[in-house]
């Protein structure tokens, strides 16, 4: 009996242990600022001019890519655009889908979207069907959370790992910063990105962590790519997605059911969405442009990148 008591206690222990340190994660997490949302906030809030428009999306896998040659490459082919790369580092599919509204509101002609597999881990992440058994459906966390109006803060629960990331990673006080190009307000110039590693310096980096990818049923950000998609094509918005570029020392050693895995997320993606997905994933991966596994480096020796981007461009607008 003493037994049965003690077991009661510990488990009610755990559970009031749990309870508490949410809600305390919660109330903090609501009191801190959210700077990413007010740094998207104090962009999109200023006025950008009546030129048509194009936004380069993604993770710093876009950082190559400077929006002036993008647009210097259209205006030569014909197309007048103001181009801006809004890539950030670390990006995320439910943080954009936080902020699409400030995007349309834009009224970009096009939005292109740069991906790669890590965007689609699950390290962190819920899924969004979980597996049929006998009990009552109640609802995921992030369902149940959904029907709370936290404004600006939803992040907060639809991805705390991130949001808690995001929050104690940024200064209260920013110092300002210069971006690598014109129109990239949430890049931050870095003086060694321009630096091409050997490919025995290469070869010598720590590989990268890779986490898990849950299935294409499963995959919360994958969910949140095709909301983004769909509402951006419901306001006549163009989306381009393209796979961002991968060295040779990448892809020789991802995992195979990954790299199944992820082909078959973009073909969903495609499939669902109607369009085509362009790639650059191995296109330069032999060439001796690499400032480490999955950056080119950001100097005259790479304006391929941003050419060839502008020339997805160019094929979606002459459809």
């Amino acid at each position: 009996m003493k037994t049965i008591e003690t077991k009661s206690k510990t488990a009610m222990s755990c559970i009031f242990a749990i309870t508490v340190s949410c809600f305390l994660f919660i109330i903090i997490m609501l009191s801190l600022p959210d700077l990413l949302f007010q740094t998207y906030e104090n962009f999109f809030s200023q006025d950008l001019g009546n030129n048509e428009k194009i936004f380069i999306l993604g993770s710093s896998h876009v950082y190559a890519i400077n929006p002036m040659i993008v647009s210097k490459y259209l205006e030569t082919n014909g197309y007048k655009f103001d181009v801006y790369n809004l890539g950030s580092p670390g990006d995320d599919f439910e943080e954009r889908e936080r902020i699409l509204d400030m995007i349309i509101d834009k009224k970009p002609k096009v939005v292109m979207y740069g991906i790669e597999p890590r965007a689609f881990e699950s390290a962190g992440r819920t899924i969004t069907q979980t597996p049929n058994n006998s009990l009552p459906d109640i609802g995921s966390i992030n369902e149940l959370f959904d029907v709370i109006n936290l404004g600006d803060k939803k992040g907060i629960i639809k991805n705390p790992k991130f949001a808690l990331i995001r929050t104690i990673s940024s200064p209260i006080e920013k110092e300002i910063q210069n971006n690598p190009y014109p129109n990239s307000p949430f890049l931050n110039f870095d003086p060694d990105a321009k630096k091409i590693l050997q490919p025995n310096e290469l070869k010598d980096i720590k590989r990268e962590y890779v986490a898990k990818i849950n299935l294409v049923e499963k995959n919360s950000s994958l969910h949140s790519l095709n909301n983004i998609i769909e509402k951006l094509e419901k306001n006549n918005i163009k989306t381009i997605i393209f796979v961002t570029p991968h060295s040779k020392f990448y892809l020789n050693s991802y995992p195979e059911n990954q790299a199944k895995t992820f082909q078959e997320i973009l073909s969903k993606i495609s499939e669902k969405n109607g369009i085509e997905i362009y790639s650059l994933y191995e296109k330069y991966a032999e060439v001796n442009v690499w400032h480490d596994h999955t950056h080119l480096a950001v100097n005259n020796n790479t304006n391929f990148y941003p050419e060839d981007v502008a020339s997805f461009i160019i094929k979606e607008l002459e459809k």
